[in-house]
């Protein structure tokens, strides 16, 4: 019952249509019953025709023959069931599109926004709950929901039917169900602790597998294929041995189910046989009970069958709820507006830290001011807090203490829709989707003209780039950019946040790992990118950044020191120290400062 309530909740808007489904499903086993039901009359004539009750007269239609009678029941029933079938197919199954349309959309809407808990990797893996999980609920409203309910209700209301007939037949009956009950809990348990291994080795594999795929070039280069070869083969394992306890658990509900209701029946029957050829039972009520034990045990065996998809489910339900309370957003909602900046704004973090929810802290009391319209650049060793101040600066995460101003203004007063208008951000890594180059770049501004994009284009020096390829701007980049150079992707990303046109820009050293044409040619399209702007570099060399108007020296999520290149290099022993190891490096080496 638990992982029906797990299921439950999760349909909100859709709960009318789900009980319009429910109460369809039920109406057409009920219809169902019509044929046996006849059947039972039909037999029970022929054998005891002075105990057998007469048959409803057909509306508007007295003294029909009962066979006629009988076959107008039977074709009205199959017609009603046909109509019905249709209409419960059709809803259930169009509720559960919806129900599942509903849940990933709420989840995007959620990860839009996610908190710096998000950040930690806590919680449910995002793409394998809008893909496997959500996608295993679509079947819940017109076919398991259904079965789970007919394979409880049906019964029950045979057994009440059965004791108020005849108490001494209905007796085993009852006896089966009240041992049904707690069996059935029983397996449902095991099965949900064999479930969530089987969902965790499948999660292992897939993240395995993923890697693999991915890294294949460099296992290829170091020879390490059959060695990472035998860790998916340990994955695949693993998820077989949870398979494995998964339908042993299945297995054993499977046969205990069966054999506990056939027992009951048996016993039915046989008490019912004895009686009947005693005298005791005319054959209406034997051929009663042959029927309620027979048939409507039925739903019973289809409920062990459903059980494990059943459990399924209530996993995948279980870590879709992880994924929307992870992701969800507390306190009330920014009320901030920010008006349109005459210049440049000032960028402001004071006392600003950041814990993750293992308790590491990634920043402490960082503290430092972007001068509006300067260049501030921001250097350290690696794991120093540069990406992580880009981050909270960009509003891409949320402080765990202090504030971030833009013009004095706090950034978590705003809505969630403000900043993207006024602080656009460049990570070292660049995304483009399968889309058009257009439409690529059309995402710094949905409401771009083509003119537009193509000055952004320009602006960026890719144009004549995109001319060149088979259909220029409508050429489709298929799996993200892949033909394309790592230069070639980073001036498509620069068109984009030119298009953007923020007063704010934050960039993660895009000149890193590229060739020196592509380098000269993002080099110019940044010093353009600059102009007006107030803009925050990660500067992974120095070299790039010795005339910045501001350099915050980041050491072990501390601000160490700030200043210009030629102070530092005075006052700062980490700074002066990363300057004399470039320096030092060979093929880096740089005009003295």
């Amino acid at each position: 019952m638990t992982a029906l309530f797990d299921l439950l909740r999760l349909a909100g808007p859709e709960r009318r249509s789900l009980i319009l489904s429910l109460v369809l499903r039920l109406a057409e086993g009920l219809l169902l019953m019509v044929p046996l039901s006849m059947a039972v009359w039909i037999a029970a004539a022929l054998l005891d025709p002075a105990h057998v009750p007469p048959l409803p007269e057909l509306p508007g239609l007295p003294g029909l023959p009962p066979a006629v009678v009988a076959a107008g029941i039977l074709g009205t029933a199959a017609l009603l069931q046909l109509a019905v079938a249709g209409a419960a197919g059709k809803t259930g199954t169009l509720t559960g599109y919806a129900m599942t349309a509903r849940l990933r959309r709420d989840c995007l809407l959620r990860l839009r926004s996610r908190p710096p808990a998000a950040a930690d990797g806590g919680g449910p893996d995002p793409a394998s709950v809008l893909m496997t999980d959500i996608a295993r609920l679509e079947v819940f409203p017109g076919i398991l929901l259904p079965k789970m309910v007919q394979g409880i209700l049906f019964p029950l209301a045979a057994i009440a039917g059965a004791m108020v007939a005849d108490p001494v037949l209905g007796l085993p009956l009852l006896v089966a169900a009240l041992l049904l009950g707690p069996a059935l809990l029983l397996a449902a348990r095991l099965q949900r602790q064999a479930g969530e291994r089987l969902s965790d080795a499948g999660a292992d594999l897939n993240s395995r597998l993923i890697e693999m795929l991915h890294g294949m070039p460099v296992l290829k280069a170091f020879a390490l294929t059959t060695r990472h070869l035998h860790r998916a083969h340990q994955a695949m394992e693993q998820m077989r041995d949870a398979g494995k306890a998964l339908t042993a658990r299945y297995v054993v509900a499977a046969i205990c189910v069966p054999v506990l209701v056939a027992g009951a029946g048996s016993a039915t029957i046989g008490m019912a046989t004895h009686r009947l050829i005693a005298g005791d039972l005319s054959s209406g009520p034997f051929l009663l009970f042959l029927f309620l034990t027979l048939r409507l045990f039925g739903p019973v065996i289809e409920l062990v069958e459903f059980s494990a998809l059943l459990q399924q489910m209530s996993i995948s339900a279980r870590r879709l709820s992880g994924l929307l309370e992870t992701t969800a957003t507390t306190g009330p909602a920014p009320t901030g507006t920010l008006p349109a900046p005459d210049s440049p704004p000032e960028v402001t973090f004071r006392a600003v830290s950041l814990t993750h929810t293992d308790g590491t802290a990634a920043l402490r009391q960082v503290s430092f001011t972007a001068p509006a319209g300067g260049l501030t650049a921001l250097v350290g060793h690696t794991g120093a807090g540069k990406t992580t101040v880009a981050l909270l600066a960009a509003g891409h995460l949320s402080p765990t203490g202090g504030q971030i101003l833009l013009d004095g203004q706090d950034l978590s007063a705003l809505p969630p829709g403000a900043l993207p208008h006024r602080v656009g951000m460049m990570p070292q890594h660049v995304t483009l989707f399968s889309l058009s180059v257009g439409d690529n770049i059309r995402l710094g501004r949905p409401s771009a003209s083509q003119e537009e994009i193509e000055t952004a284009a320009r602006r960026a020096r890719c144009h004549d780039l995109i001319l060149s390829l088979p259909q220029g701007y409508d050429t489709v980049l298929s799996n993200g950019g892949a033909a394309l150079s790592g230069g070639e992707r980073q001036r498509l990303a620069l068109a984009r946040l030119f298009l953007q046109d923020c007063p704010v820009m934050i960039l993660d050293e895009a000149t890193s790992a590229l060739d020196v044409e592509n380098e000269r040619l993002v080099q110019d399209a940044l010093s353009d990118l600059a102009q007006g702007r107030t803009l925050i570099v990660i500067a992974h060399r120095l070299w790039t950044v010795r005339h910045a108007d501001r350099i915050v020296v980041l050491d072990q999520g501390r601000v160490d020191s700030c200043g210009t290149h030629a102070g530092l290099l005075a006052t700062s022993p980490v700074y002066s120290g990363l300057w004399s190891a470039l320096s030092a490096a060979p093929g880096w080496h740089r005009p003295p400062a």
